[in-house]
This record gives C-alpha cells, sequence and structure tokens, in this order.
C-alpha cells in the first residue's frame, strides 16, 4: 500500500505539469492577443481533462487497498481527435525534458468506448519512464485494430532492465522496485480491467512499450 500511495502521489505531478504548462503558455499569449478561439477551447477542454484525472488520482488515494476492484467507466470518445488532444498534452510533458516527442495517429474517424481518465493515466505513466531514459527521442503512435486501442512508445534508451522484463507479468513488486516498475505495475492492471493486456520489450534501438484496450 505505501508503494502504492507513493506511486499515486508520483502520478499527480504529469496533470499538475500539465495545467502549469498551458497556464504559462495562457499567461504568455493571451495579452499579445496571440490565441484563436479554438486554441483557446482546445485548452480549455485539456485542462478541464487534466482536472479530472486529479480528481480520479484523489479517489485512488482515498481507496487504494481497492485499486483492483476499481470499476472501468466507458464513455463514447471520437478518436483521432481525443488522441490527439492526448499527444499535446504528452507534448507539454516532454516540453520540460531534453527529449523530443514525435507522434504517429493512424486511428480513422471513429467513435469508440474508452474510459479515458485510466487510458491517460497508463499512457503516462509509460511515456513518463520514456522521457526518463530516452537519450533523444520518444516515438508514440497509434493504431485501431478490430476492438481493440493499440498504443506503442518507443525510446532511444538503454532499455528495461532484465528483472523488470521478467517479472512483467507479475501484478506485484519486490522490495526493491521503483517508480518504474510501480507504474507498469499499476498500468497493467488498469490495462487488463479494460479488457487488454501491457507488454514490454527491448528493442535494438531501446525500449518498446505496447498496451491494448478494448474500445467496443
Amino acid at each position: 500500500r505505501r508503494k502504492l500511495q507513493a506511486s499515486i502521489a508520483h502520478d499527480l505531478r504529469n496533470p499538475i505539469a500539465i495545467i502549469k504548462g498551458y497556464a504559462e503558455y495562457l499567461q504568455i499569449n493571451t495579452p499579445k492577443g496571440n490565441l484563436k478561439p479554438e486554441q483557446t477551447l482546445m485548452i480549455a477542454d485539456n485542462l478541464a481533462a487534466s482536472a479530472s484525472r486529479l480528481e480520479r488520482y484523489t479517489d485512488c488515494v482515498r481507496s487504494i487497498s481497492k485499486l483492483e476492484a476499481m470499476e472501468i467507466q466507458r464513455t463514447l470518445c471520437l478518436v483521432p481527435r481525443f488522441l490527439n488532444a492526448a499527444a499535446e498534452d504528452m507534448r507539454i510533458l516532454a516540453g520540460k525534458t531534453s527529449v523530443v516527442l514525435t507522434v504517429s495517429n493512424e486511428v480513422p474517424e471513429a467513435e469508440i468506448l474508452l474510459d479515458r481518465e485510466s487510458y491517460s493515466r497508463v499512457l503516462e505513466n509509460i511515456l513518463q519512464n520514456a522521457f526518463r531514459y530516452a537519450k533523444q527521442e520518444v516515438h508514440l503512435s497509434w493504431k485501431l485494430d478490430d476492438e481493440m486501442l493499440l498504443t506503442t512508445i518507443t525510446d532511444d534508451g538503454p532499455g528495461f532492465p532484465e528483472n523488470v522484463l521478467k517479472g512483467q507479468k507479475q501484478t506485484v513488486l519486490s522490495q526493491d522496485g521503483e517508480h518504474m516498475g510501480m507504474g507498469l505495475v499499476i498500468s497493467r492492471i488498469l490495462c487488463q480491467k479494460h479488457g487488454g493486456k501491457l507488454k514490454i520489450s527491448n528493442t535494438q534501438d531501446g525500449a518498446k512499450a505496447e498496451f491494448f484496450v478494448q474500445v467496443s
């Protein structure tokens, strides 16, 4: 429970960083009149989504011991609009590092059923790991395959440690688990609850994480 609480506290930094990033952007550009109405609306929508994630994380802190009993709440979601907004959020996080984030979105216009908060949390957990260990670049891509949304994240870092690869099917960590391990455990649980799975591996160039969620 202490490890999960520490991981939740760590995860809270992501939506907070996004909110701060948008606030700074508004403070700089609003007085200059640089913002178009559609840009302001997009920022408002993304701020509301980050605030919603903060609320969800707070709920998790209150009932951390019941993580596996948490219910997935799917709602209709228009893609790739939602994914493009998520990409903008991730660019805010990438901007806090020296890493370059590239995005590839091959998802056609469609409506899917998705628990947006849970999905965003998995996405942030894995990308934060990639930003932390990448040398220069992280790549994020999406595909819609039948009833599953596939998200792939690769980086040019040293790759996942062997003990993390061997233990990737575990739902608990050893006593020496770090935030990376906690984030993966929580992400794996959330993917499974969303009718999907998380798979991590190493490539010739770095680390690779793929996660599937059911969207129908």
